[in-house]
């Protein structure tokens, strides 16, 4: 899906996503900043990565919500419903990582879950 620009020869337009580091999910912000990249389509900002739009089944737009951080965009749009972005992150970081890496990263992920299951269940 790439097409030359017109005016700037040898300049291409693509609308795959290039290259995302993996971020530690300790680093709240940029985690779901990168769960966002690959979630929302076609933002165009760093503020429209915050912006959900809520849709009903149809598609028809119900709601556009600003937000104010990036784990609270994930919280509305959804991708942190299940465990999808643990197994994500498990796969990537066992290319680059060393075992020490991907035990703690496996432990914080523990961690972490345990923290979300006791506020769910505490209320």
């Amino acid at each position: 899906m790439e097409k030359e620009q017109d005016s700037i020869p040898g300049y291409v337009i693509d609308n795959a996503l290039g290259r995302v580091y993996t971020v530690h999910p300790n680093n709240r912000e940029a985690f779901h900043m990168r769960l966002l990249l690959h979630h929302v389509r076609g933002p165009i900002s760093f503020e429209d990565l915050k912006t959900v739009i809520v849709r009903d089944a149809d598609g028809d737009i119900l709601e556009i919500k600003p937000c104010s951080t990036y784990t609270e965009a994930c919280q509305v749009l959804g991708p942190l419903e299940d465990d999808s972005h643990w197994y994500q992150a498990m796969e990537e970081a066992t290319v680059s990582q060393s075992p020490a890496q991907l035990r703690n990263l496996f432990t914080n992920g523990c961690h972490m879950w345990l923290k979300q299951t006791y506020r769910t269940v505490g209320k």
